[in-house]
């Protein structure tokens, strides 16, 4: 089933994201500093988390996907990966070229060729504030991605599809209770984050927003979600990737997305369509915004110098959307489309009889 609320959820989480980040880069970027913040954006990645475990449990659930076992789950995994890595290595590719051929320019940032080699791995590479931080900076967000699909897969190839939307919770809970307690969270930094109950979050929402509400219910959602949002505007998580933040912000995005999905019927019109479009290019702007940041910064330099700051972070805002829907539709999708054409025939010659054609 398409969901346009998903769509636009996706563009509205991207926004956030971009718009946070925005404002960050104008604030290292202008003289005098500007004191414009928008810290909240950073639960676009909450929203992203949540959306992923929802279209990860609806995807295998029997109604739409009765396939399961082993080489299901290989497949599930393969088509994961080929909607997330190409794309993050042309970035952290792109990115890299660009440091080495302009060095000189990139004063606050060292890209040494081991961190480069461990982004391409998805290898975890830790900061000295001990968060991730591979060369494309938002990556962080696609270990916590691929250990979710890890646990997906094995879901499925042990045929535990039917459930996986109450086990990969409590599967969760246990290895982040078991992580904690040993003391060990450092050094398992992806398995061991509280922000995996996002995904955990996804799924359950999977359960309960293929039942009907009624109107009260509606209603009493509707208040929780703008009591959830409200408390989460009052603390700053953005800094922060713990389990604090998920009860919080990843609360939030559960509420909100609910509420967006079981009303999918009215994501029509306009605003719907263009953050939809958004959405469809979400990961695309995802990974080049702060790319599309330097480059929109050289051309508003050269035909806008004196340009305030409020106006610089709506500029590469837009930029930023323009060059990541591009780079969505020239390279993403033909590039997703190919692969995964190439994966569904390698899939049906595999369970063809015997003696496969040549």
């Amino acid at each position: 089933m398409r969901y346009e609320s998903i769509r636009s959820l996706r563009g509205i989480a991207a926004a956030l994201v971009v718009i946070y980040h925005a404002c960050e880069y104008v604030r290292l970027h202008s003289s005098p500093a500007s004191d414009l913040s928008f810290a909240f954006g950073a639960i676009g990645v909450d929203l992203f988390f949540v959306i992923s475990g929802f279209v990860m449990m609806t995807a295998i659930n029997p109604k739409n996907a009765n396939s399961t076992g082993p080489q299901d789950a290989f497949y599930f995994f393969l088509k994961r990966l080929a909607r997330i890595v190409p794309m993050y290595w042309l970035s952290t590719i792109f990115l890299y070229t660009i440091y080495l051929t302009f060095k000189s320019k990139f004063q606050n940032l060292i890209i040494t060729p081991d961190k480069f080699i461990d982004s391409i791995l998805f290898i975890p590479v830790i900061s000295s504030s001990g968060n991730l931080s591979p060369v494309v900076n938002q990556g962080w967000t696609l270990h916590h991605e691929l250990f979710f699909y890890l646990m997906v897969s094995t879901l499925i190839a042990i045929n535990a599809s039917r459930r996986a939307a109450t086990l990969l919770p409590i599967a969760l809970i246990f290895i982040y209770i078991t992580i904690t307690l040993s003391g060990a969270s450092d050094n398992f930094i992806v398995m061991g984050s509280g922000m995996n109950f996002e995904f955990g979050m996804g799924c359950l929402l999977s359960i309960v927003s293929s039942r009907k509400l009624s109107l009260r219910q509606h209603i009493i959602l509707g208040l929780a979600a703008t009591a959830a949002v409200s408390a989460a505007l009052l603390i700053d998580y953005s800094s922060y990737r713990t389990l604090a933040r998920s009860l919080s912000w990843g609360a939030a995005s559960v509420l909100v997305a609910w509420l967006a999905i079981i009303n999918d019927k009215w994501f029509k019109g306009p605003v719907a369509a263009l953050s939809g479009l958004l959405g469809d290019a979400s990961y695309s702007i995802y990974l080049f915004h702060g790319i599309s940041f330097s480059a929109g910064a050289l051309i508003l330099k050269k035909i806008e110098p004196q340009c305030s700051n409020a106006s610089s972070i709506v500029y590469l805002t837009v930029f930023s959307f323009i060059g990541g829907y591009f780079v969505y539709r020239l390279i993403e999708k033909p590039c997703l489309h190919w692969l995964t054409k190439k994966i569904n025939n390698l899939k049906y010659l595999n369970r063809l009889p015997y003696p496969r054609p040549k």
